[in-house]
C-alpha cells in the first residue's frame, strides 16, 4: 500500500462547480429513473460519481484534466439529483449502487473505472460489496467504511445543516441554511429546480438525511472478496472521516492504497484541483490496463 502526501486549503462550504467542462449531455434509461450524464473523450470509461446535495458539475476540472489523460469520461447526475428523476422517492445507498450497475449496462460499458466523493464515495464502497469484479479500479474519496458513527461525522453535519440527529432532517435546518449561506442555497435551489419542483433542494436533502444519518460500519473482511484496485483518498483534517479509518479501508483490499492530504479537509478535489488529479491520474495509469 502506498501513502501520498500534499498539501490543500478549505474554502468553507461553497463546494459546487457551475458547469462540467467540455461534456455533452445525454439521458439513459436506467430502471425507474432517467438519468442525466456528461459524456466527454475517449478511451477507457471512467465514471464518476458526486457528492450528496451536488451535481456531476462538481467534476468540472478534473473531468477536463482525464479527459485530456486519455479517458472517455462519464459524470451521471444521482438520483434526485441535478437533471436526475426519482419518481418512486426512495434513496438508499444500495439502491444507488444498483443504480451505477444499470447505468454501466445501460451504455454498454466495459470494465470501467469509477470514482465517488462523499456520498459517491460510499456508493463505490456498496457497489465494490455488490459487484467485486465489474469495474477496472476503484477511488473511494471522502468516505470511509465508518457512517455517522460518532461524533466527528455529526459535528460536520451540525456545522453546514446546524442539525445533527438521525430521523427527519427539521424544516427549520433548512431555513437556517438558507439564513446563514444564502448564496450556497440560491445555487442548491438552481442545480435541483425543476419547473414543477423550484424547491426541490429541499425535498431533496429531507430525503436523502436519514440515509446520511443512519449508522453503517462495512465489514472490512467483506472488502477482502474485492480484487479490484483501489485507491481511498481523504484530506487529513476531513470534517467528517478519519484519516485512521481511512487507513484500515484501504487495508482491507487486497490491491488498496492510501492517500492523505495534509491540513486538507472535506472538499480536497474542489481546494487543490491540480494534486488531486495529479495523484488520481497516476493511480489510474499504475493500476489498470489501456
Amino acid at each position: 500500500m502506498r501513502r501520498c502526501v500534499d498539501s490543500v486549503i478549505w474554502l468553507g462550504c461553497l463546494l459546487l462547480c457551475s458547469v462540467a467542462a467540455a461534456q455533452d449531455r445525454a439521458t439513459v434509461l436506467v430502471g425507474d429513473i432517467t438519468v442525466s450524464y456528461g459524456d466527454a473523450g475517449s478511451g477507457p470509461p471512467l465514471i464518476l460519481l458526486h457528492g450528496g446535495g451536488l451535481t456531476s458539475g462538481m467534476w468540472s476540472q478534473f473531468a477536463e484534466a482525464a479527459t485530456n489523460d486519455g479517458w472517455r469520461v462519464l459524470t451521471p447526475d444521482t438520483r434526485n439529483h441535478g437533471a436526475t428523476d426519482n419518481p418512486s422517492g426512495e434513496f438508499s445507498y444500495d439502491l444507488l449502487a444498483r443504480d451505477l450497475r444499470a447505468f454501466i449496462t445501460a451504455l454498454g460499458l466495459e470494465a470501467p473505472a469509477i470514482m465517488g466523493y462523499s456520498d459517491g464515495g460510499v456508493v463505490v464502497e456498496t457497489f465494490l460489496l455488490q459487484y467485486p469484479s465489474v469495474a477496472s479500479a476503484a477511488i473511494i474519496s471522502g468516505a470511509t467504511h465508518r457512517i455517522a458513527v460518532d461524533d466527528r461525522y455529526r459535528d460536520g453535519l451540525e456545522t453546514f445543516y446546524g442539525a445533527r440527529e438521525s430521523g427527519p432532517l427539521p424544516a427549520h435546518a433548512l431555513d437556517a441554511l438558507e439564513a446563514r449561506s444564502p448564496e450556497f442555497v440560491a445555487r442548491l435551489r438552481t442545480l435541483h429546480a425543476t419547473a414543477n419542483e423550484p424547491e426541490r433542494w429541499r425535498t431533496l436533502h429531507q430525503l436523502a438525511w436519514p440515509t446520511w444519518t443512519t449508522e453503517r460500519i462495512f465489514s472490512l473482511d467483506a472488502f477482502a472478496n474485492v480484487p479490484v484496485p483501489t485507491l481511498v483518498l481523504l484530506g487529513e483534517d476531513d470534517e467528517f472521516f478519519s484519516p485512521s479509518d481511512a487507513l484500515a479501508l484501504a487495508n482491507a483490499f487486497p490491491n488498496g492504497e492510501l492517500a492523505v492530504l495534509p491540513a486538507g479537509r472535506h472538499n480536497v478535489f474542489r481546494d487543490r484541483p491540480d494534486a488531486f488529479a495529479a495523484i488520481v491520474l497516476d493511480f489510474l495509469k499504475r493500476r489498470t490496463v489501456r
